[in-house]
């Protein structure tokens, strides 16, 4: 029973931290882009590769990392922006983001030689919402 008890906290602190991350990923998925900044997602919507972490950055600054069925977010100016994702390769997609704007790009994992390949991809934004409604938010990501 005494054995009970002290574990008892454990349970209930676990459950905590999960909601919260549970909260916290809901409320990432909904943000509008604020005064005239626009906010991209970067999606992993698949288990493939997913123990392997595709670091991912944007104009050189660091955003986070990404596993699988997870995704990172990121609230931008207007303009031209470079993101880039590392895996065994680089793989840069440039984009110019107007204000206002919600913009999705799926790093997609492929076979690499010893470690998974990366490829930055622009999705529509009926793909972008379907897919990140897969993910839950990495605990890597910059922004939270």
């Amino acid at each position: 029973m005494r054995i009970q008890l002290l574990i008892l906290p454990f349970l209930i602190g676990g459950c905590a931290v999960q909601n919260s991350g549970i909260q916290s990923s809901t409320m990432a998925k909904s943000i509008n882009p604020p005064g005239g900044k626009a906010i991209v997602y970067i999606v992993r919507p698949s288990i493939f590769g997913g123990a392997v972490r595709g670091v991912v950055d944007c104009d050189n600054s660091y955003l986070g990392s990404v596993a699988g069925l997870k995704f990172l977010y990121t609230i931008q100016r207007p303009g031209k922006h470079t993101f880039t994702g590392f895996a065994q390769n680089k793989s840069s997609l440039d984009l110019v983001l107007e204000p206002g704007k919600t913009y999705y790009i799926q790093q997609k994992m492929s076979f690499g030689n010893f470690y998974s390949k990366n490829k930055m991809v622009l999705l529509s934004e009926a793909q972008g919402k379907k897919k990140l409604a897969a993910c839950q938010l990495s605990k890597d990501c910059v922004e939270n």
